[in-house]
């Protein structure tokens, strides 16, 4: 049997195939390592933190289910999507969406040069307008700039609340339903009247002046940073469970602005004071589980209303009315809003979500009460 010879044009042209395969091979392989980035991008979508400073660490521990000062909480949380977050600005120009803090100990140290038609810009802060709205750069962020808000407001594209009343369910486990055995041996531990901790000096709500005023009818417990007694968190724990009353007022005045002063005082089972009971609405809370000083003619009548709940147990207690319907458990454990914003991420490949943010109207000052406390105090 004779043996295949291939002539030299032939040998030419196996040459010229081989080069044409690899070529082809290489180009397939870009092609399947492109998609293969694709695919794994849609499976885990890269988030961008602009500007981590004061929030970096605390995203992914609000990711496990974390929240600073609450000494009991789960540290486990399950999304039901994944996403990558990461504060490497190198991933700029592949990062499905990329996170802007506001907020003083959170400076923006340049900006983005590359930005995607179909990448999503998004707003977070846990702060009001009145404490934001300084570290807006209006030149850059205009209001085109933004697609999505991650705050605390119910109207936000990802809410993300201090905290949040979860509904009782029948699926509900017992030891997460409050008993009022467990409810009324909490109020009979407490002694003193009122107390309130704060660090915030000067602030724009003007509630050192309502404190003041107050305690010229009524004994409060004032420590923290703006006061020369210190209190840790075994203090602060302490006093919570020991008074009536939290003095739970912010530092200013804005719609749903409810921070961790208001719910760790719901949670402790100490009753909270806040300023205006307007700010609650559209917030799951019953009317009656806090009181708000709006609701009174003066100063002396807040007051009056306060001692004479102190001695009155029966009436006190109509204040843990919430605890028959609501759960113990803290809303971050049960829904974080980092799950949230990834499910967000995900639903960029499903559909056009290029909406824009209009700051001028979803994030103004001019829905914030700056005289509250100065215009209730001409009453008295």
């Amino acid at each position: 049997m004779e043996s295949t010879k291939f002539a030299p044009h032939n040998a030419k042209r196996l040459k010229t195939f081989k080069y044409i395969s690899l070529a082809t091979c290489a180009f397939v392989a870009l092609i399947l390592i492109a998609n293969n980035k694709n695919a794994l991008a849609k499976t885990m979508p890269p988030i961008l933190v602009w500007n981590p400073g004061c929030y970096g660490d605390a995203m992914l521990r609000m990711l496990e289910g974390f929240v600073a000062g609450y000494p009991s909480l789960s540290d486990k949380v399950k999304c039901s999507h994944s996403c990558d977050y990461t504060d490497d600005r190198r991933i700029e120009t592949n990062a499905s969406a990329i996170i802007f803090f506001l907020h003083e100990k959170c400076p923006i140290d340049g900006w983005p040069q590359h930005r995607r038609a179909d990448q999503t810009y998004v707003m977070f802060t846990a702060e009001s307008p009145v404490n934001t709205l300084p570290y807006y750069n209006r030149s850059i962020m205009t209001d085109t700039w933004f697609n999505a808000t991650v705050t605390y407001r119910t109207d936000s594209t990802v809410a993300m609340p201090y905290d949040r009343l979860v509904r009782i369910t029948p699926d509900t486990p017992e030891e997460d339903v409050w008993t009022d055995l467990e409810v009324l041996n909490k109020v009979r531990n407490k002694s003193a009247l009122a107390f309130q901790v704060v660090s915030n000096c000067n602030a724009s709500s003007g509630r050192e002046l309502l404190v003041k005023k107050l305690s010229e009818f009524m004994p409060i417990d004032v420590s923290g940073g703006c006061t020369q007694r210190a209190c840790d968190q075994n203090c602060y724990w302490q006093k919570m469970e020991s008074h009536f009353f939290y003095l739970a007022f912010e530092n200013s005045v804005c719609p749903q602005y409810v921070t961790e002063k208001f719910w760790r005082s719901l949670r402790a089972l100490t009753v909270p004071v806040v300023l205006q009971r307007a700010v609650l609405a559209g917030v799951e809370v019953p009317q009656n589980a806090f009181i708000a000083a709006d609701d009174f003619g003066s100063v002396k009548e807040l007051a009056d209303h306060l001692k004479a709940l102190q001695n009155d147990t029966k009436r006190y207690l109509q204040h843990f009315e919430w605890t028959k319907r609501y759960r113990k458990s803290h809303f971050a454990i049960l829904n974080s809003p980092l799950c949230t914003l990834c499910q967000f991420a995900h639903r960029q490949f499903e559909q056009d979500l290029t909406n824009t943010v209009n700051l001028d109207k979803h994030w103004t000052t001019k829905d914030c009460k700056t005289n509250f406390v100065q215009n209730f105090l001409i009453k008295n």
